[in-house]
């Protein structure tokens, strides 16, 4: 399950798409099952996994870590074969790190910032640190106040422009 991530001021960080990446990369080469049944039944599965996980500690080994382990084996396998990059293994080593000890986990961070059984002090102090870096940014991005219907290709042309650089980056 992706979830957004408040250690980072996007929300999402790199190592996360690059998991992504991964798994996207794994299931798109394996075999498909055959039917609607079939595929229900992995969902169902794999929503009831998730709730049970959801509910565990976050400092606690997964009642699901053999099943995790091989799963994290098969990626490591699929890596090999398809030979990607190390930034891509650094991720899976980083799973596996986190999966040998669950207080590497983003849910058992953020239970190190826990007060009174609410994370509210911490998610403030990280919008506060974020939006304050945001307003010093000298060249703010103005495109949605200056055309709010604005294309997918008319955003890609103003974030990036003919150049691949945003039209108001200025070389140091």
């Amino acid at each position: 399950m992706l979830d957004l991530d408040p250690t980072t001021a996007l929300g999402v960080r790199t190592s996360a798409i690059r998991f992504f990446r991964i798994l996207l990369s794994y299931f798109m080469m394996m075999p498909t099952l055959e039917s609607d049944e079939k595929i229900n039944l992995k969902l169902e599965q794999g929503r009831a996994m998730n709730e049970v996980v959801a509910l565990e500690s976050p400092s606690q080994q997964t009642i699901y870590h053999h099943e995790a382990q091989t799963f994290l084996d098969q990626l490591q396998l699929f890596g090999a074969q398809i030979q990607w990059g190390p930034e891509y293994q650094e991720v899976l080593d980083t799973m596996q790190d986190r999966l040998d000890n669950p207080n590497l986990t983003p849910a058992a961070t953020l239970c190190d910032h826990e007060v009174d059984g609410s994370l509210m002090s911490y998610g403030l102090a990280m919008a506060n640190r974020y939006q304050n870096r945001a307003h010093e940014n000298p060249n703010p991005f103005t495109g949605f106040e200056e055309q709010p219907d604005m294309t997918a290709n008319e955003l890609r042309q103003r974030l990036f422009g003919v150049m691949g650089k945003p039209e108001n980056y200025k070389n140091g």
